[in-house]
């Protein structure tokens, strides 16, 4: 490690400077240097990271794009599912309207037994009398049947 930091903050001449050359790093730097391209190499080098980082968008954005589609196809699928379930409007009015006759009728029913829960209350009360006229009652049916 101490020799890759040497080479790149100490620049050596001597009778081994052919060692550079067998490091396969340091030829494209060096092959640019003897073109005198450096400053376009640079370029092509920012051109090939920002081509990569494109290429991982466009894949980023592909991945959203699916998703979104598999979403949809879901929420398609659930609408199709609760549209079945739905009701229509004529069996909406129809179950309104029979609700409506339920509870009307149900009130009606809690009237008459309070009613009869009132009249029969009063029964014993009027036994005695009810006997009365039922004797009576009977008396006058008998002598119209005469």
């Amino acid at each position: 490690m101490l020799r890759a930091l040497g080479a790149v903050l100490v620049e050596i001449h001597g009778q081994h400077d052919e060692r550079a050359f067998v490091d396969a790093a340091t030829h494209r730097a060096l092959l640019d240097a003897y073109g005198g391209i450096e400053d376009e190499a640079a370029q092509v080098a920012r051109l090939w990271t920002d081509r990569r980082a494109r290429e991982a968008a466009v894949e980023e954005h592909r991945a959203a794009v699916e998703r979104a589609a598999r979403e949809a196809e879901w929420f398609r699928h659930a609408v199709e599912e609760l549209s079945k379930l739905a009701p229509q409007t004529a069996k909406k009015t129809t179950l309104a309207e029979r609700r409506t006759v339920m509870m009307q009728s149900e009130k009606v029913g809690e009237d008459l037994r309070a009613t009869l829960d009132s009249v029969t209350g009063q029964i014993p009360r009027c036994r005695p009398w009810r006997q009365r006229c039922g004797a009576g009652a009977a008396r006058g049916a008998g002598a119209e049947a005469d």
